[in-house]
């Protein structure tokens, strides 16, 4: 008799692992694991089995950890429970059917046969067939997928298209369309021309933002109605692509792109042949007198690396553009905020000098023997709690926040207490007012601590962007666009008069932890 490990998945539309002694499995975004999750990359770490423990190695540090029988296994867009079953030869044939030949406990047992049954039905859930459409959902119903007429063959060339005002209008006149029969299509030349597309090899793919379908305001029956009725007057095969939620896979991130590469299209894309129709350029004003309501699509197409083309442009056969890294596009300038990546490795410079601070410690070794207390002032998403996990959780300071506290009666309290104690305070509260900043500055001197002011000092827009990102990646806790805005009106920047034995200005360095979440942090996020 042998032992086996087997990883029994808690996750909905992840199918359960075995590892044998000598095997090595690599877990990650790939076909054999099924993570549908952007974040995690496609080999994420190794597992081997010795008949004892598990040895899980990190692909990229590859840091190693064993693991034990009952022990989770766990990364983002996938959880384990580590399960260590004895393989016999003696078993009878149905037994054997029942297990894969595995003696498993009865809850174990009773979990893999009702998560292996389903797998197929968890990762691509069947909504919706009938002769000539196919629904299903993806990625725990954040992605809806339609393949009209099987979806068409796997390509190399994509032609990809937005749906709404670029394959059709409502023929209601409205801006919006009033129900599931309010469409007519943009140009009657546009089947022909799409039907040129396929017989040159091309890959008929529609993508769009259905964020409704999550907010409820309208059916998602409704919305499959308008897209079936749609492609059969259009009469080739199409691959649909849905993002309902706003995350990873809404336009302007590339997630349904990078689905579409990874899971939907048997062949390697070609980024030089493929192309994407959308009218959301971030024109001010067109033909019709109307602007883009957005730049969304020509950012999809930018984040994506793929040649872009407005409608009006596709149906006068103008040859598809990349768009350049300054976002212009046909004359068109798209002051669309997108982070630069930052030379200086510098952490901070002293208000009012140019001194620079390369490290951490160099700037603390001028209070080490002082007691002190270091007040954050920026916006929401500034970056504030990172820089203290960064580089300033390792020295023991006690750390006083608001969004942990709730009130600022126990910040207070806990900041006096630490004091009276003598120990050295972080205060991450936004502070954005200088009669805020004066409360703590009353309290350092009240105990006779030096106050130092720690500036981040980032624009709106990026403040809008980190948010942006934290919210897609699921870390922190993002806010609303709107409190970033109205705490930006109050925000006064700190002047020399304010009583801070110094004031430290902030530069923003961007770490990450993974290669992904840099990729994605340096793309447009926001629509507009």
């Amino acid at each position: 008799m042998t032992k086996i490990c087997r990883l029994l998945s808690t996750v909905e539309g992840i199918p359960h692992q075995t590892v044998r002694t000598g095997d090595c499995l690599t877990i990650g975004r790939n076909r054999r694991c099924r993570i549908r999750d952007i974040t995690c990359s496609r080999s994420h770490c190794t597992v081997t089995f010795d008949g004892q423990h598990v040895c899980v190695k990190d692909c990229k540090t590859h840091e190693t950890q064993n693991l034990s029988n009952g022990q989770l296994l766990s990364g983002n867009g996938f959880q384990y429970k580590i399960v260590f079953v004895d393989q016999t030869g003696d078993e009878d044939e149905d037994q054997m059917d029942a297990t894969n030949g595995f003696h498993i406990t009865d809850n174990d047992k009773s979990s893999a046969d009702t998560h292996e049954s389903n797998d197929l039905d968890q990762t691509m859930d069947v909504t919706k067939s009938s002769g000539v459409t196919e629904w299903m959902s993806l990625c725990a119903n954040r992605v809806h997928i339609c393949k009209f007429l099987g979806g068409g063959r796997n390509s190399a060339s994509i032609a990809a298209f937005d749906f709404d005002d670029t394959l059709v209008t409502p023929k209601s006149g409205n801006k919006f369309a009033i129900d599931s029969d309010d469409w007519r299509l943009i140009d009657k030349q546009l089947p022909k021309k799409i039907e040129k597309l396929i017989e040159r090899g091309y890959r008929f793919v529609v993508i769009s933002n259905q964020l409704p379908i999550s907010q409820g305001r309208y059916k998602l029956e409704d919305i499959q109605h308008r897209f079936e009725s749609a492609l059969t007057d259009i009469g080739v095969p199409c691959l649909v692509m849905l993002a309902a939620f706003d995350d990873i896979y809404r336009k302007p991130r590339p997630g349904l792109w990078q689905l579409l590469a990874n899971e939907l299209n048997d062949k390697p894309i070609d980024l030089t042949t493929s192309f994407f129709v959308g009218d959301a350029a971030g024109r001010k004003k067109q033909l019709n007198g109307r602007s883009d309501h957005s730049s969304v699509d020509l950012l999809f197409a930018a984040n994506s690396g793929i040649p872009f083309l407005t409608p009006e442009r596709f149906l006068t056969d103008v040859k598809p553009k990349i768009v350049s890294s300054d976002t212009s596009y046909c004359g068109f300038d798209i002051s669309v905020f997108r982070p630069k990546k930052c030379d200086n490795n510098f952490i901070a410079t002293q208000f009012g000098s140019d001194k620079q601070y390369r490290n951490i410690s160099d700037l603390l070794a001028n209070y080490s023997s002082k007691l002190h207390v270091i007040i954050f002032c920026g916006l929401p998403a500034s970056g504030k709690s990172s820089f203290y996990t960064n580089y300033l959780q390792k020295f023991g300071y006690i750390y006083i926040s608001r969004d942990e506290l709730k009130t600022m009666e126990r910040c207070h309290k806990k900041c006096e207490t630490s004091l009276k104690n003598r120990q050295n305070c972080v205060i991450d509260n936004i502070n954005v007012e200088p009669s805020a900043r004066k409360q703590w500055v009353a309290l350092s001197e009240k105990y006779s601590a030096v106050p130092l002011l720690f500036f981040f000092d980032v624009s709106v827009e990026q403040s809008l962007h980190n948010n942006k990102f934290r919210r897609i990646i699921g870390v922190n806790s993002p806010v609303t666009d709107l409190v970033i805005r109205s705490q930006n009106k109050n925000l006064t920047k700190p002047m020399a008069t304010e009583n801070f034995e110094t004031i430290y200005k902030i530069n923003f360095v961007s770490k990450f932890r993974k290669q992904e979440h840099e990729l994605l942090y340096f793309m447009y996020l926001s629509e507009r």
